[in-house]
């Protein structure tokens, strides 16, 4: 579903995979063109396997992993002026609203995470939740589409200039 909507969109370009979990959404992105990938993730056992799965591809030069929480690490990313067209996040549903209004929290602050390079289309996040959670927008950005698979949404969130959109949460979805 994921990568049926994002089409030729992710090809060439830099992307950031948040709660990277096994590393299947970013290695996936790999696999079809992105240029490259950043892995956050805290679990140490995971970001092994990420870091197997990598050398295992030979991306090395296409990829790499921080073991950081996504708070530290977004903190990071922008006092580096660190920028990516596409950033996938996939908060565990264990932590509950509470972890999408932080990442919504560090969105709004590191907003120059997302850039747009000249003939693209605009920046995009891409974020996994249960589809009962509301998802708060973060200024500046706009709901494209949502995609419910299961217990599970996919809410694409496009970077704007200006908030064009009244709404602030993702919407009902059947």
């Amino acid at each position: 579903t994921l990568f049926n909507s994002l089409g030729e969109r992710i090809f060439d370009i830099r992307v950031l995979d948040l709660y990277a979990g096994t590393g299947s959404v970013g290695l996936e992105a790999l696999s079809r063109g992105a240029a490259s990938c950043l892995f956050i993730e805290q679990n140490a056992g995971a970001v092994r396997s990420i870091r197997e799965n990598i050398l295992r591809l030979d991306w090395r030069e296409r990829a790499n992993v921080w073991q950081s929480n996504v708070r530290s690490a977004l903190r990071k990313l922008g006092e580096d002026g660190e920028q990516f067209a596409v950033i996938f996040a996939d908060p565990p549903f264990t932590r509950g609203e509470g972890e999408l209004r932080d990442l919504v929290s560090g969105l709004d602050i590191h907003a120059q995470l997302l850039h747009n390079v000249e003939k693209r289309p605009a920046p995009l996040v891409v974020v996994q939740h249960h589809w009962k959670a509301q998802l708060p927008l973060p200024e500046g950005y706009v709901l494209a589409q949502a995609r419910r698979a299961g217990e599970s949404v996919l809410s694409f969130l496009e970077r704007v200039e200006n908030d064009a959109s009244p709404e602030k949460t993702s919407p009902d979805l059947p």
